[in-house]
């Protein structure tokens, strides 16, 4: 049997199927959270950006169309303002040591670019710590085809931005975070000569 699709689904759940929503749950909650974390750091935000997407979601399923993308798409792009929206009511921050942030960034398939040897000789902590600190339109590229492994028309559709502004920021994005991984590994190795 033939698993409904994400538009089926969606209008299942506008009729109050409530496993039509486990099932969407079941589908795009890992993508949803991943993003999420990747974006904001803490897993605390990720799973609450989560939990107000679905919620989103479940209360307003009409807003979803499948004429511009994928429900999972959609999915992360409440969750890219919900992420905004938090990380810039936030008081002190957000934390870098959150517990288990390393075991949730995917290892992507390295090549031998100076991004990806760079990116090998880090430990997943320092990765993530680089990722927060390159601008937002360009982590959100970053994570959206290098972690979640979208293809560029699947994140320009996500994000709603031209594909040629996905490849520019993708390029931009893997310059600022080779920069930064750089910079560290000569801060370390000049600290560790002394």
């Amino acid at each position: 049997m033939k698993s409904p699709s994400d538009q089926d689904l969606v209008k299942l759940l506008a009729r109050g199927d409530h496993r039509a929503f486990d099932e969407i749950y079941d589908r795009c909650r890992m993508p949803v959270f991943r993003f999420a974390l990747h974006m904001s750091g803490s897993r605390e935000i990720a799973d609450e950006v989560t939990q107000e997407a679905f919620l989103f979601l479940l209360r307003k399923p009409a807003a979803f169309s499948e004429d511009r993308g994928e429900l999972v798409g959609f999915l992360i792009g409440v969750a890219r303002n919900l992420v905004r929206r938090t990380l810039r009511s936030a008081d002190d921050g957000v934390s870098l040591e959150e517990e288990g942030v390393e075991t949730m960034i995917t290892e992507a398939t390295m090549s031998n670019s100076p991004l990806d040897l760079a990116m090998q000789q880090q430990s997943a902590s320092t990765l993530q710590a680089a990722l927060l600190e390159i601008p937002q339109p360009y982590r959100e590229v970053v994570v959206l085809c290098d972690l979640q492994e979208m293809s560029y028309a699947e994140t320009a559709a996500t994000l709603g931005i031209p594909l040629g502004t996905v490849r520019s920021r993708l390029h931009r994005g893997h310059l600022a975070l080779l920069d930064l991984l750089s910079r560290r590994r000569c801060a370390e190795n000049s600290g560790a000569k002394r």
